[in-house]
This record gives C-alpha cells, structure tokens and sequence, in this order.
C-alpha cells in the first residue's frame, strides 16, 4: 500500500484541526473543540463564502486595521475587535484565486500587483479570536481557504485576508510538510489539489441532493485516473460516498 493510501480521514480530521490554527497547536485546538462543543464537519464540503488562492508567503508584514475579527466556528460571522494591541497581516504572493470574491480580488491584481495580505488568528478559552502575529513559512508555495475582507479595510490596496482557524480544505500540503514519514511525492500537487476543490461541492447543495455533488467528484476521478487514486483525492471519494450512502469503492 502507498503511504498516500494509508492516510485517511482521519488525516485529513487532523488537518481540519492541525491548521491553520496557530501552528504545532494541536493539544489548544482540542481543548477548544471541548469549551466550544466543536462538532467536525464533513472536510469535504466548501463554504460558500470562502475564497481559495494559490500563493507563497513573503517575509514582510504589515500593520492592518481591522473593526472586527471572525468568529471561531462560522467565520463569515463577524465580532467588534476591541482590542487596543495592533494587528499584523503577512504580504502572500498570489498565483491564482477562485471561490466567493475572486473577482473583486482579481480586479485588483489587473493593476499589476498580485500581492495581498494574510491575517491569522487564534482563540481563548472563551473561543474569542483575535489575530495573531504566527508568520507562515516564506518562499513555499500553499493553497490557502481564506475570507476576503471588505475594500475599506484592504492594508495598502492589497487584497486582505482572513485565514480560516479550523479550515476545512486547510493550508495544502503544510500540514502534511509537517508529518513525519509522509513523501510529498506521493500526494496530490497543489495544481491537481486545486482542481480537485472546484468541483467539491458547497454545502448547501450537497444537503439538498449529495449524489448530484458526488457525481461531479466521480466525475473528476474518471478524468483523473491517476491522481484520483493519491491522497487526498482517495480520502475525499471515500468519505463523500459515505455520507451520501454509498458504500461501495470502485476499483
């Protein structure tokens, strides 16, 4: 068996929860998945508010201005930030953007400048979020699930985002850069992950009708042979079929 193969859903559970929380948190995410009643979401399904890019982090940081932060579990939920610490945001390198708001961002990288900013956040035992300065690592590519803030509060012009806490696609693949054993080799490029994504479907609709949304997964499998058998394309068909009841594995 292929270690890509061995990686399950309960990988993928961890990713949700290793990343992109503070880093290295894993003990602090699940004592607040207890204080917070956390339920884990299918990994599986896209938010209809997120955004999705492709990019690199960049060294330098800039001080943000943010009226608010996002709420731990429904991040497009919004709370006042009160707080009188300033808030940071690392400059990111975007290669590509798809999902709610691409446009609006890509409307302003038409200027020439596909640079934005990234906000991480992390939480208290109350579950309040507020931002935080944990720089991700530069000059590594990522395809990141992030919240596009409003054009007012934009640091400099540039695109400003909010990374989701507990991400359900998560950073890809720096939680698996950061497991021991695991050979990148043998997973999904950040290419054929993205591509894998856009056809994910949005919650909404797989709650309406799942085999319709697990029809374009199969869909994609079939023109992937190949990568559809590599993680986490394997972990997604898998556990898609199982919550739309469909038991069986094609081989």
């Amino acid at each position: 068996m292929r270690r890509s193969e061995a990686l399950t859903w309960a990988g993928a559970l961890a990713v949700a929860l290793a990343t992109p929380v503070v880093f290295g948190a894993q003990r602090h995410v699940l004592a607040t998945a207890d204080l917070c009643s956390l339920v884990i979401p299918n990994p599986y399904l896209r938010s209809e508010h997120e955004t999705y890019f492709i990019g690199s982090a960049r060294p330098d940081t800039v001080q943000v201005r943010i009226p608010d932060v996002p709420a731990l579990l429904k991040p497009w939920v919004r709370y006042p930030y009160r707080d009188s610490t300033p808030a940071f945001g690392q400059v990111v390198h975007v290669q590509s953007v798809y999902g709610a708001d691409a446009d609006r961002v890509l409307a302003r990288f038409g200027t020439g400048d596909s640079s934005g900013v990234v906000i991480q956040y992390a939480n208290n035992s109350m579950c309040q979020t507020f931002p935080v300065r944990a720089w991700l690592e530069t000059g590594v590519i990522n395809h990141y699930a992030v919240f596009v803030r409003p054009d007012s509060e934009w640091a400099a012009g540039r695109p400003t985002f909010d990374i989701e806490m507990l991400s359900r696609l998560a950073v890809y693949p720096a939680y698996l850069r950061r497991t021991p054993g695991v050979n990148l080799d043998t997973t999904l490029t950040i290419d054929e992950y993205a591509s894998l994504v856009k056809v994910l479907p949005v919650e909404p609709d797989w709650l309406q009708d799942c085999r319709k949304g697990l029809a374009r997964i199969e869909t994609w499998a079939g023109m992937h042979e190949r990568t559809s058998e590599t993680y986490p394309a394997n972990d997604a068909l898998r556990v898609m079929r199982w919550h739309c009841g469909v038991l069986r594995e094609k081989h």
